[in-house]
């Protein structure tokens, strides 16, 4: 939300000479900015609603025990899945060099930059 607020940076950005521009128009976007910060937050809100949806107890007697039981090897796969996704992601984006940018800088189509 800061970088809305701060022509594209943030309080630590603005101390380093750094700000998120548009790649195709090396200007700010506020869409851009907003399609980020819903692709990072995007992760966390579909963890923590399988969080929740595993918090659910149930007796052994239940008819949706088994659905929890489901429910529960389903969150804990996806969990790690996503989260081997972003590690190897972040390995990826950190050993290229420069070459590849993060998910989410791509879904907003920004990159940082020094002008």
């Amino acid at each position: 939300i800061v970088p809305l607020l701060m022509n594209g940076a943030t309080i630590g950005m603005k101390l380093l000479k750094i700000r998120l521009v548009d790649r195709d128009t090396d200007t700010f976007s506020h869409r851009g900015i907003v399609r980020m910060f819903v692709a990072i937050y995007s992760v966390e809100v579909i963890l923590t609603i399988l969080a929740i949806a595993n918090r659910v107890e149930l007796n052994f007697d239940s008819p949706f025990y088994k659905l929890q039981i489901f429910v529960t090897l389903a969150t804990f796969i996806l969990t790690v899945g996503i989260m081997l996704v972003l590690v190897i992601h972040v390995l990826l984006v950190l050993f290229s060099k420069g070459k590849r940018a993060f998910f989410f800088d791509m879904v907003g189509n920004v990159e940082a930059t020094r002008k």
